[in-house]
């Protein structure tokens, strides 16, 4: 597949209209500011774990979210520490409550409920959740937070990491969808290239039927695309879905036409 991101599909002013109608109302001001956090880790202390291609990934992620009206926060090669950091940070941006929602995109090595740092230790994946929930961060409370994580979780070996809880915590703070790019236990693979089949999914889906279909739809046809093409044994799993209500992300034009409609 090629890694270019293709344009949004285009739908009748009719078929927009109907579909913004039926979006839920949301306490968004009228101009609203969407923020996306990227954060890429490419090179280790080890160079045998050089995630090559990664770099078609970032790009691909960081031209959809544009696309879907995110500005993007980007991070490179970073320590758990300074993973740990970047969330925090993100999670104190003036600039929240002008959001309807935010996207994660954490992209590196990792394990069952980590996410390994550039160094020789992990963040364990529920910190994303702690740091973005609403006790830490009021500013997303109510709104999606839309979380997509690049990491392999197939084995110790990739890292020689501090010990943490394999199992990762389930977090029943609301509004939350992960989706992540294997199942449990297993590798995530990409083409040094050309960057990962996950990340080309995505983008190739979003671009096509993000006006169409609420989030949770579009990774489910993420998911149906490694069915179709054979690769079952690589399917992506929806691993946290709290979302209380269908969440379309209507880019440019659409989000403003649900802000006309719904406000």
């Amino acid at each position: 597949l090629s890694p270019e991101i293709i344009s949004v599909t285009e739908l009748s002013c009719t078929d927009r209209t109907n579909k913004a109608e039926r979006l839920p109302a949301t306490n968004v001001p009228r101009r609203t500011k969407r923020v996306a956090l990227l954060i890429n880790n490419m090179h280790f202390y080890d160079p045998a774990l050089t995630r090559h291609g990664a770099d078609k990934d970032e790009q691909g992620m960081v031209n959809l979210l544009h696309t879907l009206g995110y500005e993007v926060d980007r991070h490179r090669n970073l320590p758990a520490q300074k993973m740990d950091e970047a969330l925090k940070s993100f999670a104190r941006r003036p600039t929240l409550p002008l959001t309807d929602s935010v996207f994660v995109v954490v992209m590196s090595h990792g394990g069952m409920g980590t996410i390994c740092g550039t160094g020789s230790h992990r963040i364990e994946i529920d910190r994303i959740y702690e740091r973005l929930n609403s006790r830490n961060c009021p500013a997303l409370k109510d709104k999606p937070k839309i979380v997509i994580i690049q990491a392999s979780r197939g084995g110790e070996s990739l890292l020689a990491a501090r010990s943490v809880n394999q199992a990762a915590r389930l977090h029943t703070e609301k509004d939350f969808i992960t989706l992540h790019c294997s199942a449990p236990h297993m590798a995530a693979y990409k083409h040094p290239a050309y960057g990962s089949f996950f990340i080309q999914s995505i983008a190739e889906v979003f671009n096509t039927r993000c006006v169409q279909d609420p989030i949770d739809e579009l990774f489910k046809k993420v998911m149906q695309r490694f069915h179709v093409s054979g690769m079952q044994q690589l399917m992506p799993s929806v691993e946290l879905h709290t979302l209380t209500k269908p969440f379309y992300l209507l880019p440019g034009e659409c989000r403003n036409m649900r802000l006309c409609v719904r406000l």
